[in-house]
C-alpha cells in the first residue's frame, strides 16, 4: 500500500478505504489551546503568571465520501462507525496517524455530533476528534528502533545512529546510556535477579530497591506502579530510602547507574518517545 501525506489512519486502518477524501480544509492545531493559570488583583495592571498547561487537543476532520448510492453510502457509513465505538456501542479510544507524519500518532476518540450531509453528489461532514492527551507518541517502543524497519524510516524524528534499547547484564556497579528523541518521561525498569543495597540513579534522581533474591520487578514510572514477583511492591520502593523518587528520562542521552553489591541481574528500560 502507497500511503500519501494525505492519508489519514485510525488504527491502522486507511480512511480513504472506505471511500473517503479528508479534505485540506481540516483543522490540526499545531499546539492545544493552553489553560492558563494566573491570579487577577483588583487595581494591578494585568495579571500574576503562574504559567500554564495544555488542554486537550482537538482535530476536526473534514470528509467526503465519494460518489456512490444511498444503499452503499449506508453501508459504508457504519463501517465508519466501528472504527470508532466499541463491542457495547460506546466511543472508544483509537490511534489517530496522518501520512506526512506515519511514526507518530495520537489517543483520540469522537467528540461531539457528526451530521452528515447528503444533499451534494458527495456526502459530507465534519469528524470531531480530541486527544485528550494531547502529546503524539512514537509508533514505537525504544526497543523496537531498527533501521530497515517499515514504522521508522529516514523520514522520522530518528536520526541515523540512533541505538535501541536492549537487555543489559548486570554483574557488578554500571552506569548504561539510554537516549530520548523526544520530551522528558518516565520510563519503566523491569529488573530480574539478585543484588544488596541496589540503588538506580539518574539526572540527579534515584530509586532503591532494597536486598532481593531472585526477585523480578517492574517499576513503571508513567503510572506510578511497582510490581514485585507479580504484587504490589510499592511498600518494598523506595523503603528505608527517604531521597528515592521517581527517575526522568529528558531529551538526549541519559546516564542511568546501576549500584550495589552481590549484583546479578538483568536489567531493561522501556518507554515511547512523546511529542508535542
Amino acid at each position: 500500500m502507497e500511503v500519501t501525506e494525505a492519508d489519514v489512519f485510525i488504527d491502522d486502518f486507511r480512511l480513504q478505504d472506505l471511500g473517503l477524501y479528508v479534505k485540506l480544509s481540516s483543522q490540526e492545531p499545531i499546539l492545544p489551546p493552553t489553560r492558563d493559570l494566573v491570579v487577577e488583583i483588583p487595581g494591578m495592571n494585568g495579571a500574576y503568571d503562574y504559567g500554564a498547561d495544555f488542554q486537550p487537543r482537538p482535530f476536526d476532520l473534514d470528509c467526503m465520501f465519494e460518489q456512490m448510492s444511498f444503499t452503499d453510502l449506508k453501508f459504508k457509513v457504519r463501517e465508519l462507525i466501528r472504527l470508532f465505538v466499541d463491542g457495547y456501542g460506546r466511543p472508544k479510544t483509537v490511534k489517530l496517524k496522518f501520512g506526512d507524519e506515519m511514526d507518530k500518532f495520537y489517543f483520540v476518540r469522537v467528540s461531539g455530533g457528526v451530521p452528515l450531509d447528503r444533499l451534494t453528489g458527495m456526502p459530507s461532514f465534519t469528524l470531531p476528534l480530541t486527544a485528550f492527551d494531547p502529546n503524539a507518541y512514537s509508533v514505537v517502543n525504544n526497543d523496537e528502533i531498527t533501521w530497515g524497519s517499515e514504522e521508522i524510516t529516514f523520514a522520522s524524528s530518528y536520526l541515523l545512529g540512533t541505538i535501541g534499547a536492549g537487555t543489559h547484564e548486570i554483574t557488578a556497579p554500571t552506569t548504561i546510556v539510554e537516549t530520548v528523541n523526544g520530551y522528558t518521561l518516565k520510563p519503566l525498569f523491569n529488573i530480574n535477579g539478585t543484588g544488596t543495597n541496589v540503588i538506580v540513579s539518574s539526572n540527579g534522581k534515584s530509586f532503591s530497591l532494597g536486598t532481593f533474591t531472585n526477585t523480578s520487578w517492574v517499576i513503571d514510572g508513567d503510572r506510578w506502579t511497582v510490581l514485585k514477583n507479580g504484587a504490589n511492591g510499592l511498600s518494598d520502593y523506595n523503603k528505608n530510602y527517604p531521597s528515592g523518587d521517581w527517575i526522568e528520562l529528558i531529551n538526549g542521552d541519559n546516564e542511568i547507574t546501576i549500584s550495589g553489591t552481590g549484583l546479578n541481574l538483568t536489567f531493561e528500560v522501556r518507554f515511547r518517545d512523546k511529542y508535542m
